[in-house]
């Protein structure tokens, strides 16, 4: 049987605080590659990126 351990906002505010975090930690840097080494790290990966696209558009690079 599965269970759930996080909700869907549960994540997404989760993910929010890193992207801040991220942002704030690459505040001077112009532009910024983002590199999934997991497969699994994916759908996370895309989610974090379009934070940080909405945080500062145009400095993400996957």
């Amino acid at each position: 049987m599965m269970r759930l351990l996080w909700a869907f906002e549960e994540v997404q505010a989760a993910i929010r605080q890193v992207a801040k975090s991220i942002d704030d930690l690459y505040s001077e840097n112009q532009a910024v590659n983002l590199v999934p080494v997991l497969t699994g790290a994916m759908p996370f990966c895309s989610g974090l990126a379009m934070e940080l696209e909405r945080l500062t558009p145009g400095k993400w690079c996957i």
